[in-house]
Parts: C-alpha cells; sequence; structure tokens
C-alpha cells in the first residue's frame, strides 16, 4: 500500500522521511532520538535553523511518534499517570500504513495542528489558541501544535503565549519553529528546549540526494550530485527539488545542470547596471519585462546580481591582477544597499516587482533632482580636468554663487478629522523599524513606505510626506491601508490616524537618499556619474568641504 507521500508527484513530498532515524542532519537526529528513546518529548521544543533544514518534517514525525496506536501504552504511562515511572518506555518508530499516521505525515490530521504565525500573529489568535488546546484531542493521545515562524508574533502575542507555555495541559506539546531566533524574546525561549538546525553540510545533501537518486533510478554522477548539493546552499528542500528537476533528461552532465539549474544571468545583470547607471527606465522595465516572461528563477537572479556587485566592489580594495572594477567603490557600496532591501518574496504575485520599483525609484529621484537643479537653485559643476599621459584624470569643482535652496512646499495634504488612539510619535521616532516590520509580509508595500519621509506626530496624528502623488494613491489604496493600519495599531498601541502630504522632491541630485556631508562633492556627484559620461551637474546641498 503506497502512504500519500509515495503518491505524491513532488519529490520534496514523496521523500519526506518518516521516522527520526531518517533524518540527515546528526545532531538533530541524535537529540530526537535520545528523546524518543526515553518515551518522552519536552512540553516546549524551539526548533531554530534555516528554511528547507527539516523542521516542519521533524515535527511532524514527532506528532506522529507520538499519536501512533502502538505507542499508546508507553504515551498515557509516561505522560498521564501522576506518579513517576522510573524505568523509561522508548517509543516505535511510526508505522506509516496506519491512517491516523499517514495524516500526520501529510498534514492532515486533526491532532497535530500547523499554525503560521506570520499571518496569524496577534493577541486575538494567541487567545483562540489558548482556548483550543484546553479541549482534548479527537483522535489519538497528544495534541502536537506546531508554530511556523513563531518570530513573527507581535509583543503582546508573545505574552499572552507565554502563559501558555508556561502550564500547558499535559495533553499537549507545543513545537516553536523559526529562522531568527535572535527575535524571539527572551523569556520564551527560557521555557523551551532548544534544537538547533543548521544548514545542511555537502556531505549531509550528497547523502540525502544520493538516496532520492537511488530510490527515483536516476542515472547521475557522484560529480553531478556534489554540483546539486551545492547549488542546494544548504537546503534539503532545495537540493530534492533540483534533481527532480533534471531527472527528466537521459543524460546529466555539469553542462546540463549548469544551464537548466544555475543559469548566467552575467549579460542581464550587465545591462540592468548599465541601464539603471544611464537612468533609462523603459530599458529597465523591458529587462525586468523580459525575466519575467521567460519565467527566470527569482531568487537565482537575485543571488547572481547580488554576487556580481559584491565582487566589483571587492575589488576597488582587494586588487587582482588583470582585473579592474567596472564602478567605484562608492557606487558598488550604494547599489548593494538598495537591493539588499529588494528581496524577493515569494508571496508577492509579480515576480522580480521589488527589484523593479527599487530601479524606478532611483531613476526618479536622480530625473527629479536633475530637474530641479535647472530651475535656479544654486549648483555644482563638476567637470573632467584634461588627463595629461600616463595620469588619471583629476577632478575640478566650481562652486556657484552661494544662496538657500527653498524649503519644500506641500503641493498636495491630506487633512483628517479622525481621532486615534495610539502614540504616534513612537511610530515617528521608529519609521526604519516599522517598514522593516511591514517588509516581513509586504515588500512592495515597504518599498512604497521607504519612499515617504515622517515629518511630524501630534497625539495619534502621524504626518508623513511623499514625492509624488502615485505613491500617495498607492498608500491610501484599500488594499495597502488595510496592511498598513493594523500593523500602527500594533506598534503603537492603538490606532493612529495618518495624513499623507505630495511636497516636491528634494534637490540633491544623487541616488542616495542623503549624502554624508563628509563626503567631498566629487564623491557624491559619482553616485549619479555614469562611466560614458564626461560632464556631471550635481546640485549641492549643504556639502561641507
Amino acid at each position: 500500500m503506497k502512504t500519500s507521500n509515495q503518491q505524491s508527484s513532488a519529490w520534496t513530498t514523496r521523500h519526506r522521511p518518516t521516522t527520526l532515524a531518517e533524518l540527515h542532519q546528526v545532531s538533530v537526529r541524535s537529540q530526537l532520538s535520545n528523546y524518543q528513546s526515553l518515551g518522552y518529548f519536552p512540553r516546549v521544543l524551539l526548533f531554530a535553523g534555516p528554511k528547507g533544514t527539516g523542521k516542519t518534517t521533524s515535527a511532524r514525525i514527532i506528532g506522529a511518534l507520538l499519536n501512533d496506536p502502538q505507542n499508546a501504552d508507553a504515551v498515557h504511562k509516561t505522560y498521564f499517570q501522576e506518579k513517576t515511572v522510573k524505568k523509561t518506555v522508548p517509543l516505535v518508530d511510526p508505522d506509516p500504513s496506519t491512517p491516523i499516521v499517514q495524516k500526520i505525515l501529510t498534514g492532515n490530521s486533526y491532532v497535530v495542528h500547523e499554525l503560521d504565525a506570520a499571518s496569524n500573529r496577534g493577541i486575538n489568535e494567541v487567545r483562540a489558541l489558548k482556548d483550543q488546546v484546553q479541549l482534548a484531542p479527537i483522535e489519538g493521545l497528544i495534541s502536537v501544535f506546531i508554530l511556523d515562524e513563531v518570530h513573527m508574533l507581535t509583543t503582546p502575542a508573545f505574552n499572552a503565549l507565554l502563559k501558555l507555555l508556561e502550564e500547558p495541559p499535559a495533553h499537549t506539546t507545543f513545537i516553536l519553529a523559526t529562522t531568527e531566533l535572535q527575535k524571539i524574546p527572551e523569556t520564551i525561549v527560557s521555557r523551551c528546549q532548544i534544537v538547533a538546525f543548521h544548514q545542511a553540510s555537502q556531505s549531509e545533501l550528497e547523502a540525502a540526494l544520493g538516496e532520492v537518486a537511488k530510490r527515483e533510478a536516476v542515472k547521475i554522477s557522484e560529480e553531478c550530485i556534489a554540483r546539486l548539493a551545492q547549488l542546494a546552499n544548504g537546503s534539503f528542500r532545495d537540493g530534492v527539488k533540483y534533481l527532480q528537476q533534471i531527472s527528466v533528461y537521459p543524460e546529466i552532465s555539469i553542462d546540463l545542470i549548469e544551464s537548466i539549474i544555475s543559469p548566467s544571468f552575467g549579460l542581464r545583470i550587465d545591462e540592468l547596471l548599465a541601464s539603471l547607471l544611464d537612468k533609462d527606465a523603459k530599458k529597465v522595465c523591458e529587462l525586468i519585462s523580459h525575466l519575467r516572461t521567460e519565467s527566470y528563477d527569482e531568487k537565482l537572479f537575485y543571488t547572481q546580481l547580488l554576487e556580481r556587485v559584491h565582487q566589483d566592489l571587492l575589488l576597488n580594495y582587494l586588487p587582482v591582477a588583470d582585473s579592474k572594477p567596472n564602478h567605484s567603490a562608492t557606487i558598488n557600496l550604494f547599489l548593494l544597499k538598495e537591493f539588499s532591501q529588494s528581496l524577493p518574496n515569494s508571496a508577492n504575485p509579480i515576480p522580480f516587482l521589488a527589484l523593479e520599483i527599487t530601479c524606478l525609484q532611483i531613476i526618479q529621484r536622480s530625473k527629479s533632482s536633475g530637474k530641479s537643479s535647472n530651475s535656479g537653485t544654486p549648483k555644482t559643476v563638476i567637470k573632467p580636468k584634461p588627463a595629461t599621459p600616463n595620469s588619471s584624470p583629476e577632478v575640478e569643482v566650481i562652486e556657484s554663487e552661494s544662496a538657500t535652496a527653498p524649503k519644500r512646499a506641500p503641493l498636495i495634504k491630506t487633512d483628517s478629522v479622525e481621532v486615534g488612539t495610539g502614540n504616534a510619535q513612537a511610530l515617528l521616532e521608529n519609521w526604519p523599524s516599522f517598514t522593516a516590520l511591514i517588509a516581513k509580509t509586504n515588500t512592495t508595500l515597504a518599498a512604497l513606505l521607504r519612499s515617504t519621509q515622517p515629518k511630524s506626530a501630534h497625539n495619534s496624528t502621524l504626518e508623513i510626506e511623499v514625492y509624488y502623488q502615485f505613491h500617495k494613491e498607492q498608500l491610501r489604496s484599500t488594499r495597502h491601508l488595510a496592511a498598513i493600519k493594523p500593523a500602527m495599531e500594533e506598534f503603537a498601541g492603538g490606532e493612529v490616524v495618518l495624513n499623507i502630504s505630495v511636497v516636491s522632491a528634494p534637490v540633491v541630485a544623487n541616488l542616495v537618499d542623503q549624502v554624508p556631508s563628509s563626503l567631498p562633492a566629487q564623491v557624491a556627484a559619482a553616485l549619479l556619474q555614469s562611466e560614458a559620461d564626461s560632464n556631471i551637474d550635481v546640485v549641492q546641498s549643504n556639502v561641507s568641504t
């Protein structure tokens, strides 16, 4: 009889381990197997580690162990007897042919509950969970609650969860899973037994992929297995997915793997960077549209993009023979900062949207600043001096007459007569932290919020400024307000009234939001400069000499 896992077409599901002995992470297997031999698992476990390393799979196996009918006597003696049982009764491996075990291992049971803390992160959800855990399991003996991405809970939710974890009912076991252990309050961590998952080693990945290849009768060399393990980057799930992807080819080679799994985006990356520095918004949109049309792997493209810029940055500090950086260190540092804030989000329905928004915002800031410089604002003209033989060209900075740049005046302002109860000042002072919180669930909205400037706070009213009417309309859309308002309420401790003003763009012709005053003018100008340009006009605002 085939289990649901065996019938699944996805190898990542079909070849999930069904016993603790099948886990490939040695340290995790050893720790959990010790609990199994004792016949008892701690009431609260905390699984911490990167994605794709087996946290959910291990949690399901524990649920199967505790609810397999053949372990009923051992579980009853260990969990429900009032007197301490001196002699331990080991738990036997779950039987995948048992209906209840099948349901648990496939995530379809009523005794093992998997909750996504990223989308159920508030105090009301934890209160509902508190009511649910009081009920005895419908089937089996022990209700297992798996809270995935538990670090996403709000502070009030963590406080409510703490009380629940301190005295859990006898028929319950909690397994918290997270990829960011440092974000979980110490009070919660202190109540848990931590199981540390790590990125799978090369040997662990090779062993896992070798077993799957053998089961699926895939003819593949050890060299190719090793390359797939490298590309998996410590993730069992990604490794098995890549193996299934190339298994349809009659002959598997390193060249095939490189072309299918790890295509080179070098040309596309070069074109994107060149278009960005040339401020060619049309070309940027065309390139990203091509990436969508051809269904390129978004995560892999981002990885190679960041690697390319990072390698170019290092060439500025660690020279390599016969290799020269394409861009200055200042430009590379700026690009790394911008691109690292637009990482792909699997929940986003439009691929490459975060990258597209980032590139267009960079170009818009540059162009709008350039227009301001042509409207009578004092500027600094930076011209290259004629280069002498065997010398690099120098830069001459020509200052115009000093003048004071006019203050930015609101063009459109949204007034509100609403009254809130939250602390708007907390939002004003912690705006970067608030946008970072939004970025965890909605990178597109976070990109819009990063383009705003918080202006002032009065009681429960927060004033923010944007440079474009389009940004204001987007932030005022029903979809984005539905995400902003609850987050603000949790952050500020109550409802906050949000007023949005459209103001003229800042008169600083550079790609960064703010240029440190200690930078010389020519370095600030380099952020806008394309290497092909011969003359650059940079509007200078309080740049110290």
